[in-house]
């Protein structure tokens, strides 16, 4: 977060929160000529983060990928099989961070290619719920 945006959250003027920065009772990183402060001790300097609810780390060394082919009847298949994990996706849990999807529909072979990309806990999730959509 920038000084400005702390500044107008709080309703301080930006030479306060500059300030604070000097004189230590706000953690901040300069970056070029601007000041950024991380949410966390944005949080921790507005006494909010107990409050808050407690978010678990996720490691980010792991990145797993994967391909799945899903034999299908036909384009309309495919297209509920991708528009369900779209749905996923576009609702998933803020901690898989940058996870991806991608389909393709192969029509020659009757079948969609889904590609998956995260973190374990992402791809394991997804899988879950292409075995739910798959079964007979």
């Amino acid at each position: 977060m920038t000084v400005d945006e702390i500044s107008e959250k709080l309703k301080m003027h930006p030479k306060t929160i500059q300030r604070y920065i000097r004189d230590g009772r706000i953690k901040a990183r300069k970056i070029g000529k601007s000041w950024y402060i991380s949410y966390e001790d944005y949080l921790r300097f507005t006494g909010e983060e107990d409050r808050r609810e407690k978010v678990i780390p996720v490691p980010k060394k792991v990145s797993v990928s994967t391909v799945i082919d899903i034999l299908v009847n036909d384009i309309d298949e495919s297209m509920r099989i991708a528009n369900t994990l779209s749905a996923v996706m576009n609702n998933k849990d803020p901690k898989y961070g940058s996870s991806t999807m991608t389909s393709q529909y192969i029509q020659p072979e009757s079948k969609i290619r889904i590609m998956l990309w995260g973190t374990i806990e992402f791809i394991q999730d997804m899988l879950d719920s292409i075995s739910m959509l798959t079964q007979p």
